[in-house]
């Protein structure tokens, strides 16, 4: 059984192996037949022209033609002057980006001056101070209930009593042991002074 199998099987190789052969044949056969097409035709061109008279001008042709002198010099300028196309890797230089310009510089504007503040309440002048004294205490008389006090003003004596205004300048306001009080006449303001005893 197994010999029948294997004679089949080695009959189905053969068989196979013959179609691929013919179809290679084929194949070939029909290469050949083109390639025979192509070379009859060549040649019935051909002697069309040779039995026609034309191919001794189409040589001659051939043959008035110049042959141009090969020259490596111009070769060689040549391959000199190739230029490689661009690079694909290469972006080219880059765009020069200008700066912005500058904003303009804004000026803050002064504001004008403000005008003085004037007070408003009136400013009184100042009091003139009053004037100095110019009288010396000598000392006083009498009773305690009525003294007198003494005073001496350029060699001359002068008396008062409480109350009295001495060089039309200063009042008598109280007479003590040692000392006189006076006020000044025009500044009802001003405190009294206090006059001491002249030292001798």
């Amino acid at each position: 059984m197994s010999q029948g199998w294997g004679a089949e099987v080695a009959l189905q190789d053969n068989t196979a192996g013959s179609q691929r052969q013919r179809y290679l044949l084929m194949v070939l056969v029909a290469i050949l037949l083109f390639y025979g097409y192509s070379q009859i035709g060549g040649m019935r061109r051909g002697g069309e022209s040779f039995l026609s008279g034309s191919s001794s001008a189409d040589f001659s042709a051939v043959l008035d033609t110049e042959v141009a002198e090969l020259s490596m010099a111009q070769l060689d300028a040549r391959a000199q002057e190739f230029e490689v196309g661009r690079n694909p890797w290469d972006y080219g230089p880059l765009p020069v980006v200008e700066a912005p310009p500058p904003p303009p510089v804004r000026v803050k504007p002064v504001p004008p001056p403000r005008p003085p503040v004037q007070d408003p309440t009136p400013q009184t002048p100042a009091a003139p101070p009053p004037p100095p004294i110019d009288v010396e205490f000598l000392g006083s008389l009498g009773p305690e209930s009525r003294k007198v006090a003494v005073f001496m003003k350029d060699e001359l004596v002068i008396n008062a009593l409480v109350g009295d205004v001495v060089n039309t300048k200063f009042r008598v306001h109280a007479i003590g042991l040692e000392s006189v009080d006076l006020t000044f006449e025009g500044f009802p303001n001003t405190p009294p002074e206090r006059l001491p005893l002249k030292e001798n």
